[in-house]
């Protein structure tokens, strides 16, 4: 009995100093990538856990969209012709330095949300700048280890603290 005690203490306390980060990015498509991709996008949200002042370290969970050279359309009724998607399960690392820049890092994987296709190992490291204090400007480099290549972007975009 103590120790369920003890465990939901540990629980209600973690749960309480979380915080909920969101990421918004547009990709921009590096290497091979960029022969058959024009332009992407990425939404995350982060559920991080300050361990320092400094530190802190989460699951994610995003939601990437890819559109194809060939595609007419920019975003309203894209269909499996026009782009795909990846759907990156990660776990991030965050630290603050300068009380001004961050970097960070997602490892995980990314599983792709289509027919024809498949995931793979997902990394990204990135630095920002923090505006304010819950705002971060912020740029990246992403990637998908699959077999035979690697899917890869740079990112630019935001992140914000709730």
């Amino acid at each position: 009995m103590q120790r369920l005690l003890l465990f939901i203490i540990l629980l209600t306390s973690i749960y309480s100093t979380a915080q909920i980060q969101t990421e918004l990015n547009v990709a921009i498509p590096t290497g091979d990538t960029a022969d058959f991709i024009k332009i992407g996008g990425d939404f995350k949200v982060n559920y991080m856990y300050p361990i320092t002042d400094e530190f802190k370290v989460g699951p994610s969970l995003g939601l990437s969209l890819f559109l194809e050279e060939s595609s007419e359309d920019l975003g309203i009724g894209v269909s499996e012709e026009d782009g795909f998607f990846f759907l990156p399960l990660t776990v991030r690392g965050e630290y603050t330095f300068l009380e001004m820049f961050v970097t960070g890092l997602h490892l995980g994987y990314a599983l792709y949300l289509g027919e024809s296709g498949e995931g793979g190992f997902y990394y990204r490291p990135s630095i920002g700048y923090l505006i304010t204090e819950k705002l971060t400007l912020q740029a990246s480099y992403n990637g998908v280890s699959q077999d035979g290549g690697a899917f890869s972007y740079f990112g630019l975009g935001i992140s914000f603290f709730k």
